[in-house]
């Protein structure tokens, strides 16, 4: 993904990830409001991020190979979206005395510690239930093996966050570490399987 992410900064034509628009820096509203640009917005700052690391991840690989859009890419799109959101509020949840002191509208600021991991929590198993019956149903088993070794996975440090969440080093790599970890499964899923309808 951070391939990815490199070479649209790379393209020299504007690109809807990178744009200062996308970003949210771009001024957008009245200073009456409270807040000026599109970040400062509560929740849509995590929103952006998500919305900006789903694209390009979602629509590259398809597009590389000239496969048309399908329900597939959407399964996928909804569950990167997902990962990506929820690991942009993790991170706001590390740092939310920072923000809290410094004015930032955070989630984890407007909500609290507690209730945002409840709200992450409760986001995965229902969005996660729903995307891996989707893939059961739409895709196949191999799919949907995948999506709920992604859910597995942010539920447990959700889980742990209490306990490991002060770990910097150690917490960083268990959430930044997911779609590594994510990508050997199904590498080794395509071993197991001569030919995985996926």
């Amino acid at each position: 993904m951070n391939l990815s992410f490199f070479a649209l900064q790379s393209v020299p034509s504007p690109s809807p990830s990178v744009s200062p628009l996308s970003r949210g820096s771009a001024p957008l509203f009245p200073a009456r409001l409270g807040f000026r640009r599109l970040k400062e917005v509560p929740f849509m700052k995590s929103l952006i991020v998500a919305f900006s690391w789903t694209i390009p991840a979602t629509l590259l690989p398809i597009c590389h190979a000239g496969l048309p859009m399908d329900a597939a890419t959407g399964i996928i799109g909804v569950f990167f979206l997902l990962q990506t959101f929820t690991n942009t509020v993790v991170c706001d949840l590390r740092d939310v005395k920072g923000d809290a002191a410094s004015g930032v509208r955070t989630i984890p600021t407007l909500l609290g510690s507690k209730r945002t991991l409840l709200l992450l929590i409760g986001l995965n198993i229902s969005i996660g239930a729903a995307l891996v019956l989707a893939g059961g149903f739409l895709s196949n088993s191999c799919a949907a093996l995948v999506l709920v070794a992604g859910m597995v996975y942010t539920m447990a440090y959700l889980l742990c966050f209490q306990r490991f969440g002060t770990e910097k080093l150690l917490f960083e790599l268990f959430t930044d570490g997911e779609f590594i970890v994510l990508a050997v499964a199904l590498y080794l899923l395509t071993l197991a399987v001569q030919h995985p309808p996926i």
